[in-house]
């Protein structure tokens, strides 16, 4: 299992990611060149550098991968990289989005596009999951999290735009991560990485 804690400026952050991955910030720039990237509206370069490490854990023949927002694909494209042999479904409740997305992610076979919210998604056994969903509706984002009880041992559920050490904007994952750590009696997130306008992302190993 990969426990990452990092901080520091993005740059920092992408410099010590580099050190542990050198592939991950070619592939994340490769992916940038074939899909429309906003960083309003996408994972930060680093945080889709730090997707791209800890997806190749799961890089082998019938691993599934599950990603909650799919928006125009550019994460599940890093995934698809990083984990070639697994098998990735992205959703996304937008029709457009899933239509932008199937279009930008037609060349990976691994990855299937699915226009779905993800409390009617089927609780199949997964072996990582990508939380970058619903960031506003309490219920909709505690609902995300019930998805850990389909995670496999070793299994990973990675969460975006959240710190529990540095607050940001979206307020209501933090809550929920806090409400999911007391529940299942986590006291500290496995990996935690944190930039110093205090973007974050935060992932939990299931033992």
């Amino acid at each position: 299992m990969i426990n990452l804690k990092l901080s520091g400026t993005q740059a920092e952050i992408q410099d010590k990611i580099n050190a542990l991955c050198p592939f991950a910030s070619i592939v994340v720039s490769r992916v940038a060149m074939d899909i429309p990237y906003t960083n309003d509206q996408e994972v930060l370069r680093y945080q889709a550098a730090v997707l791209y490490l800890l997806a190749t854990q799961y890089n082998r023949p019938g691993a599934d991968i599950l990603e909650i927002g799919a928006f125009h694909g550019f994460t599940a494209a890093v995934i698809a990289h990083a984990a070639p042999l697994a098998r990735l479904n992205t959703l996304d409740c937008n029709e457009e989005h899933a239509d932008i997305s199937r279009e930008n992610l037609a060349k990976y076979k691994n990855v299937e596009v699915i226009h779905m919210r993800s409390g009617d998604y089927p609780p199949w056994k997964i072996d990582m999951l990508f939380i970058d969903g619903d960031h506003l509706n309490a219920s909709v984002v505690r609902k995300d999290f019930e998805r850990w009880q389909s995670l496999k041992p070793g299994g990973l559920m990675i969460v975006h735009d959240v710190s529990i050490t540095s607050k940001i904007k979206f307020d209501v994952v933090v809550d929920s991560v806090l409400h999911f750590m007391a529940t299942h009696k986590i006291s500290r997130p496995d990996v935690e990485v944190v930039d110093g306008g205090s973007r974050g992302m935060i992932g939990f190993y299931k033992e």
